[in-house]
């Protein structure tokens, strides 16, 4: 046998040896060669590292922990309470509504409210209270009864109205409404704090108000001229 040959043998017994004392080392370096289960450990692996990317980019993102105080800023003008939102690095948005007894342009309101804890960048809900003067519509109060016409004009907002009686021929009837001396209409806007004046009817004709007016001063100048 050649020396070839005989180097040939031996090394094939060699590894004939060698699985027979490892047989568990070769299996996993069987398993770790196939081209399925390699697929597996690369996708495991990717997994892994986006999942660990994915956490470290919202613990950044959102600030996880780290949280701003919304500072107190009911009662100051919006340009007096910007700065103060700047330094806690929040954002603003402004709405606007009428409140009685508010100094116009105001902040009557922020939300979150104030000392609460929120993330940076985060918006805060501002109203003020408008510069306007709040206006209403005027109801149709013609043809309603007294009573029927003050709350209609009370529950549209009106608080201040007063009575006028006037000759017509149906009582407790009304026939108008004016502002300022000036006959309004219904659906015409005026300021909430109008001063407003219900004509009401009396139930006598003009003519009838007069004879009463002069009867009740021939009375009256009756009386006086009976006393000693």
């Amino acid at each position: 046998m050649s020396e070839k040959a005989a180097f040939f043998v031996i090394e094939k017994k060699t590894r004939t040896f060698d699985r027979q004392k490892n047989p568990s080392s070769m299996k996993l370096k069987t398993v770790i060669n196939n081209i399925f289960v390699k697929n597996i450990l690369l996708a495991t692996f990717i997994s892994v590292v986006l999942v660990c990317a994915t956490l470290w980019w919202l613990a950044r993102y959102t600030r996880h922990n780290e949280f701003v105080i919304v500072p107190d800023i009911n009662g100051l003008q919006l340009e007096e309470a910007v700065p103060f939102l700047e330094k806690a690095g929040l954002r603003y948005e402004v709405d606007s509504i009428h409140v009685k007894n508010a100094k116009p342009g105001s902040i009557v309101e922020s939300r979150p409210a104030r000392g609460a804890k929120v993330k940076f960048n985060r918006i805060i809900f501002i109203t003020l209270n408008a510069f306007s003067t709040e206006t209403l519509i005027v109801p149709e109060v013609n043809d309603l009864s007294q009573r029927q016409a003050l709350a209609l004009l009370r529950s549209f907002g009106f608080e201040s109205v007063q009575i006028k009686t006037v000759p017509s021929a149906y009582e407790d009837l009304v026939v108008g409404l004016e502002y300022n001396n000036r006959e309004i209409r219904a659906g015409e806007k005026l300021p909430r704090s109008a001063r407003l004046t219900l004509k009401v009817s009396s139930g006598a004709s003009e003519e009838e108000d007069k004879a009463d007016e002069a009867e009740m001063l021939e009375v009256s100048d009756t009386v006086f001229s009976d006393e000693p």
